[in-house]
């Protein structure tokens, strides 16, 4: 992707052709993530986020703003709370199950 100094050396059908290209590009990404059964979702990450991200060493605060080194704590974040709620979830299950044949 050229850089905005080049970018207004480009006339503006140029302009036009580097829009369309970019947007086919990102449009192909985002068939190909669709295809692999991905979806990328923008979300806002607020302080209790990022308390539970350090509590859980997935992110010290001095790489707060390194946006790819919080996007892979958020990651992990998110598979740990999955996980903790499936296991919840089958504990809980078993739970029920314990007490129908105690009847």
């Amino acid at each position: 992707m050229p850089n905005n100094k080049k970018k207004k050396n480009l006339d503006a059908s140029q302009r036009c052709a580097l829009k369309k290209a970019q947007r086919a590009a990102a449009t192909r990404r985002y068939r190909e993530r669709l295809r692999c059964g991905q979806v990328i979702l923008p979300f806002q990450v607020g302080e209790r986020t990022f308390d539970l991200m350090t509590q859980f060493d997935l992110l010290s605060p001095d790489k707060f703003h390194d946006r790819k080194t919080v996007c892979a704590a958020l990651a992990k974040l998110f598979t740990l709370g999955i996980n903790a709620l499936l296991r919840e979830r089958i504990t809980g299950v078993m739970h029920h199950t314990d007490q129908r044949k105690s009847r």
